[in-house]
């Protein structure tokens, strides 16, 4: 994480420490940003531990 945690969000901190984001934020590669319009981004990244069986999802 790139950024001021001091002066971050409380959503932004909620996100960085939610018990069903971490595992893709320690088990993903090549993470990116796909499409960002008004106040919705998409991020794609590669599972790094072969957890994940669900195709990817249609944007």
């Amino acid at each position: 994480m790139a950024g001021d945690l001091a002066t971050s969000p409380r959503e932004t901190l909620d996100l960085l420490t939610d018990a069903e984001a971490l595992p893709v934020l320690r088990h993903s590669r090549d993470n990116q940003e796909v499409l960002s319009e008004r106040d919705h981004v998409v991020w794609t990244a590669q599972d790094t531990d072969a957890r994940s069986t669900a195709p990817p999802a249609a944007v």
